[in-house]
């Protein structure tokens, strides 16, 4: 069975691999490796026997055949990178290997897989018997053809193994003259025969840095079952050693290495190997003078011992020393109880052990030696400082707590032998040499830590036993770990619990016991009063347990807690214990948001155990059962159980105690609203869902509420609903997610289509057009027009108003004249959710809002005194003309023109606007006036004599003009009428009548005559304008002229006459 494990195994290996190395291809061909490529055996034998110093990459698979040694003399460095190395060894044992062979320049020899995943992977394999024990890397041995020909070949070289991963049929490493081997990273050495055989093998330890990815991780494990006589041909299964019977390294000379060879794990650095051979040189560690463990160092061997010191025939007399320093980790365990050469075959050897984090040797042999010293010289000491230490017996076989321990033990032992040993010196005086026996022991140990097991102080513990109740489906604990009764907080293992009721087994692993654990286990099929018990295995070994029975429940919960207010399940809570039990009742809300209802202050039964040290016991109750074992609390009336709140029931009676818990059951439904939902006619059944909005329950914590549609409405009814355009009643009904229901009524409005445009025609005014801009005919349009638009989506009506421009303006400007534009609106794509912009028109209409007032001033006859005023005006509206400044110029130059007005426009002051124009007049007639007329007319001054007094030329300050602009210029009349004769100013009663005469030419001369008018000239104007009659006043031709008879006047002076002047018509 075993061997069938072990090909599956293989089998798996292998498909994973070529898995790995066909997933690997593409990406090697994109990485970049350092170096010379390695394609082909041509690439790989060229590369080892190169006499230059040069890395080197796999660039794919490759099969290597040796027939001949491959002699490397120069550095080398061959990466893997990520590809598998197979080598097939076909030679006559001494030949078919790697042979390093250089001088003090020859320095470094390296084998490491660069790949991340680190896929890279060593295989070799030999095709003759028992491999071959030089190895297929090696560096020649004594005795054979291939030993080093010159002392002080290979005397500077390290081999280097980094990221590797090696599988080798026969053995793998075997360096005796170079100066030592280095492991860094993780390093897996899987061999049937030897793993490394170095002078000095060192398993890197970054000191300051545990997270150092160059930290060695080495995995090694040898296969090979085979007896002494194997070894001694050199086949015998051994991971990391010097050498082997008879060949060592050289003892003298520049390559001799007697002063060093140290097997050395440093801080922070892991090694863990295992060997599966029978015989005593099967062993892991072996043959070298200091043995150093800084790290961590675990072997577990069949049946060989662990270590081997180095040889007494070619060790001299020094002994090995092994240190295993403070902060290391050491475990060896030799498995087979066939063993008899113990955890150590030594000769000679010091181990130093100086407050190690752990050492730990197990030895399961059964011919009491646990250390075995080989011949009647050999001989041992122990140097133990500050550290633990524990002896186990040998029937324990390592397990369970030790037998006998101390805690900071310093001592000596001497002469360690296979028949004994003497304690030279403890500092603890029971530590004696009669007790400390170690070939009577399985272990030594300084993992001394004591487990021991308790559970959750509810469980009460009487007589030794917790007390378990049947009603129960786990219970919890915890492992703490204690040297002398003292505890040690900062230790912790890990292992399995495991529960024994009769016949019954139940187990629970334990990740780490400084966690509480929980042990899930069904009680009920357990009788009252049922033992048990409780053991403790942790992975070093150690064990504890602890007696358990099992009983009846001491209190119970019969009542059924809910939160609905209509229910006196809301207030109370009954049940039943052991009659006389003291009850207390409290509660742990779901939330901080929601009170507590049991209040402390109404627990007023006093504890029977006022003094426990455990409050549980000692605070006060809030009932007892009685007689019968029955309890019931009801809440005050204005307290009711919230959803999810958890009621403890806390019950004592007689040291036992027991909790029962209930959580409030949620018994309130939901509650929601209606929520309308549009679809569109042939629309898939939406989620019922989309009917509710704003649930909301009772429970505190948030609901993850379900829906479901009512029967009264399934799926099927709302297919049908949505095959038609309508609106229907939808009942859905709404969960919490304690399955309560509410049923909600919503309405479902099935439109014919997912989307509506709509708009309105629309018209303007010129009025108002001309005054905006582009952007403002685009905003009136958009609001004038009505314009909306909406779409179907997710049950909601979306409105898309906003989403809405004007596409097309039809030719509308603000110029635009009277008339009609279709205007083209549109809801872009992207808020449509189409493929297609949505579009629509409308019509804009111009209206003409303006006619034309036309205002004319004519004369008498209807002629146009001066050109008409037209004005653009609104339609139905007034307009005061009197208000108007153009008008009131244009009247007033009229008057200017000596002009009248006739006639007003009716309703001057709101001459209302006709959509087909106004027309309005204001009419005048001319004027037939006396434009100038001479204020004086002069006839200066005359001396009075016995002549006659004659002035035949006046003279006039200003001329005499008739105007007259009537529309038919008509025979007019000039009048002079005397109304007073030329009278003295100094006496009125002197006049001189007759006096004044008027020359209407040359031959008629006429005196005026008082209150008489008299004609001075008739005449029409040929066109409108000025006459001025005096012009031939001034020749003398005609005019005033005065004429006063002698002896006439009476009295020296000025006299004056008044004359009125009046211009008429021709009759």
């Amino acid at each position: 069975m075993i061997k069938k494990t072990e090909m599956l195994v293989i089998v798996g290996l292998f498909v994973f691999f070529i898995l790995v190395f066909f997933s690997k291809v593409a990406v090697a061909s994109e990485k970049e490796a350092s170096g010379i490529p390695i394609v082909n055996q041509t690439d790989f034998n060229q590369a080892m026997t190169s006499k230059t110093n040069t890395d080197y990459y796999l660039a794919n698979d490759l099969d290597v055949t040796i027939g001949t040694n491959l002699v490397v003399s120069t550095n080398k460095r061959i990466d893997l990178n990520g590809f598998q190395l197979n080598f097939l060894a076909t030679g006559d044992g001494n030949n078919g290997g790697i042979i390093l062979k250089g001088y003090q320049d020859f320095t470094e020899f390296k084998l490491y897989d660069s790949s991340p995943e680190r896929t890279g992977k060593l295989y070799s394999k030999f095709n003759y018997n028992n491999g071959w024990a030089g190895g297929l890397i090696y560096d020649g041995a004594p005795n054979s053809q291939n030993q080093l020909a010159t002392d002080g070949q290979n005397v500077n070289l390290i081999v280097t193994l980094q990221d590797l991963n090696v599988q080798s049929e026969g053995s793998f490493l075997n360096t005796y003259f170079s100066k030592g081997v280095l492991m860094k990273g993780k390093v897996d050495i899987n061999v049937v025969y030897q793993g490394i055989r170095a002078s000095n093998i060192t398993a890197y330890g970054n000191p300051n840095d545990s997270n150092d990815p160059d930290n060695a991780l080495v995995n090694s494990s040898t296969s090979y079952i085979g007896g002494a006589g194997a070894m001694a041909d050199g086949a015998g299964a051994v991971n990391f050693a010097l050498g082997f019977q008879g060949i060592q390294p050289p003892i003298t000379g520049i390559n001799s290495r007697m002063d060093e060879r140290i097997f050395w794990v440093q801080k922070n650095a892991t090694v863990m190997a295992t060997s599966a051979a029978t015989d005593t040189y099967g062993n892991v560690v072996a043959n070298y003078r200091t043995i150093k463990i800084d790290g961590t160092l675990d072997i577990k061997t069949n049946m060989a011992p662990a270590f081997r010191s180095i040889a007494s025939q070619n060790g001299g007399t020094t002994n090995t020393q092994m240190y295993l320093n403070t902060g290391s980790n050491t475990r060896v365990e030799v498995s087979s109880p066939n063993a008899s050469f113990g955890v150590i075959y030594t000769y000679k050897m010091d181990i130093n052990i100086d407050n190690p984090k752990l050492y730990d040797f197990i030895f399961l042999g059964n011919n009491g030696r646990f250390f075995y010293v080989y011949g009647a010289g050999g001989s041992s000491n122990i140097y133990h400082k500050n550290s633990n230490t524990g002896l186990w017996l040998n029937t324990q076989k390592g397990i369970g707590n030790p037998n006998k321990y101390w805690k900071s033990l310093d001592f000596t032992v001497n002469n360690l032998t296979e028949s004994g040993l003497t304690v030279a010196n403890s500092s603890d005086a029971t530590f004696t040499t009669s007790v400390f026996n170690l070939n009577s022991s399985s272990r030594w140990s300084n993992n001394i830590f004591i487990p021991g097991i308790s559970l959750d102080p509810d469980i009460a513990l009487i007589n030794n036993e917790y007390q378990l109740f049947n009603n129960k489906k786990e219970f919890s604990g915890q492992i703490d770990y204690f040297i002398a009764n003292e505890l040690e907080p900062d230790y912790s293992d890990s292992g399995i619990l495991t529960l024994t009721i009769g016949s019954d087994k139940y187990t629970v692993n334990v990740a780490d016991s400084k966690d509480s654990w929980t042990f899930p286990v069904d009680l009920s099929k357990y009788l009252n009063n049922t033992k048990a018990t409780l053991t403790w295995s942790d992975k070093s070994y150690h064990t504890a347990s602890v007696k358990l029975n099992i009983r009846n429940p001491l209190v119970t919960i019969s009542s059924k807690a809910t939160d609905d207010v209509t229910s006196i399940s809301s207030t109370t809570v009954s049940g039943t214990a052991d009659p006389g039990a003291y009850i207390r009742l409290s509660d742990t809300p779901v939330t901080d948001a929601v009170a507590t209802v049991f209040d402390p202050k109404d627990n007023t039964i006093v504890s029977p155990i006022p003094d426990s040290e455990n409050s549980d016991i000692s605070s006060n109750y809030t009932i007892k059962a009685d007689a019968t074992g029955k309890y019931s609390y009801t809440l005050p009336s204005n307290k009711h159980f919230s959803a999810g709140t958890k009621i403890k029931v806390f019950a004592y009676l007689s040291g036992n105690r027991d909790s029962v818990y209930q959580t409030v059951i949620d018994a309130t439904p939901p509650i929601g609203e209606g929520k309308d939902y549009h679809s569109v006619k042939g629309a898939a059944v939406p989620d019922p869902q989309s009917f509710v909005q704003n649930p909301t329950d009772s429970n505190p914590l948030k609901q993850d509420f379900t829906y479901a549609f009512s029967e009264e409405n399934p799926v099927s009814t709302i297919e049908q609903m949505l095959a038609t355009a309508g609106t229907y009643t939808v009942k859905v009904d709404l969960f919490d997610e304690a399955k309560n229901k509410t049923t909600i009524t919503s309405m479902l409005i099935v439109h014919e289509t997912g989307f509506q445009f709509n708009g309105e025609d629309l018209s303007i005014g010129t009025d108002i057009l001309p005054e905006m801009t582009s952007e403002e005919i685009e905003a009136y349009i958009l609001k004038n027009s009505n314009a909306s638009a909406n779409k179907i989506a997710d049950g909601l009506i979306i409105d898309l108003t906003e989403n809405i421009v004007v596409s097309d303006m039809g030719g509308l400007t603000s110029t635009s004249k009277a008339g009609t534009y279709v205007i083209t609106l549109m809801v872009p794509k992207e808020n449509v959710g189409g493929l297609e912009d949505e579009k629509k028109q409308v019509t804009f209409t111009v209206i003409n809002k303006f006619a034309s007032l036309t205002i004319s001033f004519v004369n008498e006859i209807g002629e146009e005194i001066i050109p008409a005023i037209s004005m653009e005006e609104l339609i139905g509206e007034t307009v005061d003309l009197t208000k108007e400044q153009s008008i009131l110029d244009s009247i007033d130059s009229i008057l200017q023109q000596k002009y009248q007005i006739n006639e007003r426009p009716v309703d001057e002051k709101a001459v209302l606007i006709n959509p087909n124009g106004t027309s309005v007049q204001y009419k005048f007639y001319g004027t037939l006036s006396i434009e100038s007329a001479p204020n004086t007319v002069d006839f200066g001054t005359s001396n009075v004599g016995i002549f006659p007094i004659k002035v035949e030329k006046a003279t006039y300050e200003a001329p005499f003009i008739v105007w007259d602009n009537r529309a038919q210029l008509k025979s007019w009349t000039l009048t002079a009428t005397l109304q007073q004769p030329l009278t003295n100013k100094a006496d009125t009663t002197k006049i001189l009548p007759g006096a004044i005469q008027f020359r209407k030419n040359s031959s008629v001369v006429e005196s005026l005559e008082v209150n008489t008018a008299f004609a001075i000239t008739t005449h029409t104007h040929s066109k409108s304008g000025s006459y001025d009659v005096s012009e031939q006043w001034q020749t003398g031709e005609t005019g005033f002229q005065l004429e006063v008879p002698a002896g006439s006047v009476r009295k020296l002076g000025e006299y004056e006459a008044t004359i009125l002047w009046q211009l008429g018509d021709t009759p």
